[in-house]
């Protein structure tokens, strides 16, 4: 985060993956904003349904207030953090980015979004 204040920590859970911290506020508070993005259960190798979690492979990246993370397809989410006192935080998807399933993205400076996937490295220019 820009600010030096402000931690921002991830989970692998099947929602809510992010948490935002604040350093000036005691320890034992809750995190002041939670967010991220539901995934759909998976069959086990027993044949079951079971929860599927993030992991810990997936790399996002943040530039400045905007988060960008894999989508566990071949996209990227993005979040914009500007509103932070927002029970929702703004979310924008943008799927089919990628030619296989993106597994971490890198901002590049302003320009630039790098995309690694599981075959492939893809850059997407950010300039309008």
């Amino acid at each position: 985060m820009s600010d030096p204040n402000l931690i921002l920590s991830r989970l692998a859970t099947p929602s809510s993956q992010f948490l935002l911290h604040d350093c000036r506020i005691p320890a034992i508070s809750a995190p002041i904003l939670n967010f991220g993005y539901d995934l759909p259960p998976h069959r086990s190798s027993s044949g079951t349904l079971v929860p599927t979690n993030m992991g810990r492979y997936p790399r996002g990246d943040q530039m400045d207030t905007v988060i960008a993370f894999p989508d566990h397809a071949e996209g990227v989410k993005l979040w914009d953090l500007r509103q932070l006192k927002s029970e929702i935080v703004k979310k924008q998807d943008l799927g089919g980015l990628g030619r296989s399933k993106v597994v971490q993205c890198s901002f590049r400076g302003r320009e630039e979004l790098c995309l690694m996937e599981l075959s492939h490295f893809t850059r997407l220019s950010l300039k309008g």
